[in-house]
């Protein structure tokens, strides 16, 4: 009898004694959460306020909230040289920034300005690569699709929406930012996707500020069946043009992911878009630079983001719909 009276106190004794712990445990994780650093990371891309970042944003604003970062989403015109946007950078850094995503209107000849952001605070790149040092290994990172593969994804649309009937068809070509690495891959990978079929690129078009008067003037010269946008901005710039010039007959492809792109998938102007991922592109670039910040023995890496094909018959599908409208989800 003795031993079980033994037995019963020593077993109090022991759930007593745990139950102070896990009181303790959770007071020393409130205290450490109250007193962990809340860290300030500003978002600097081209035309920030542009409906193309909606969802990048989105993913973004749910990021800074998991990891309780203060997110400082930069208003900003559109970006025509690097200078611009370094200036933008420095000044953000300046003024308390811990961090920087950023996506560079340029990626050729960028070691020095990737070398002067990432001796101050760790950055991740969204949308595609930029030329940087070895040494800044760890310092920085790139969130992105296979932008090679997007370009083939929009290629292989058209080859088989035509089949043999795309040989000798004639393309207006909007090939977007061709300063950019994402940009000259998705061309590349356009080009490789349709060249057994032989269409006729009867134009092909840079991005530029007035591109509807460009495609205008190049189409009175020579135009097109067809017409391709390989980015968000020259998807829209070709719907615009279209639509101003009454074309509703002309099939459009590309790659993009604003409402106003969408709304021209549902009434078949559209046939078929390519769509990245820009939730996760946004909440994975704030993730990362998150984890970088709390631990800086934390290397920043290379991050691929998926896409998907969406076209009329599909755009409706809940997988489309949580990437196009998040915020509503």
């Amino acid at each position: 009898m003795r031993m079980n009276e033994d037995a019963r106190s020593d077993f109090s004794l022991f759930f007593l004694l745990s139950i102070f712990l896990v009181i303790l445990l959770s007071v020393y994780r409130i205290w450490r959460g109250n007193d962990a650093p809340v860290y300030k990371v500003s978002v600097v891309v081209s035309d920030s306020s542009n409906a193309r970042w909606a969802s990048f944003k989105a993913g973004l604003q749910q990021a800074a909230k998991d990891n309780n970062v203060k997110l400082n989403y930069v208003y900003t015109d559109y970006f025509t040289d690097l200078n611009t946007e370094m200036q933008i950078i420095n000044r953000e850094i300046q003024n308390g920034a811990r961090g920087i995503i950023t996506e560079f209107c340029t990626s050729d000849g960028t070691q020095e300005a990737v070398r002067e952001i990432t001796g101050r605070v760790p950055v991740v790149f969204v949308g595609g690569e930029v030329d940087a040092d070895a040494g800044a290994g760890g310092t920085f990172g790139t969130v992105g699709p296979d932008n090679y593969a997007i370009g083939r994804a929009i290629g292989n649309e058209l080859v088989i929406h035509y089949q043999e009937e795309l040989r000798g068809k004639r393309i207006g070509l909007l090939t977007g930012n061709q300063k950019t690495r994402s940009m000259q891959e998705r061309l590349r990978g356009f080009h490789d996707a349709v060249a057994d079929k032989e269409p006729d690129i009867v134009w092909s078009l840079n991005d530029r500020r007035n591109m509807a008067l460009s495609i205008r003037n190049k189409n009175t010269m020579e135009s097109a069946e067809i017409l391709v946008g390989l980015d968000n901005k020259s998807l829209e710039d070709a719907v615009d043009f279209t639509v101003d010039a009454g074309w509703d007959q002309v099939p459009l492809y590309g790659a993009g992911c604003s409402e106003k792109l969408v709304y021209y998938i549902d009434t078949d102007r559209i046939r078929s878009m390519i769509l990245p991922n820009d939730y996760n592109m946004g909440y994975q670039a704030m993730n990362s630079i998150s984890d970088k910040l709390n631990n800086r023995l934390n290397a920043l890496e290379q991050q691929t983001i998926s896409y998907s094909v969406v076209n009329k018959a599909n755009l409706f599908r809940k997988e489309n719909q949580q990437i196009l409208f998040p915020v509503e989800q």
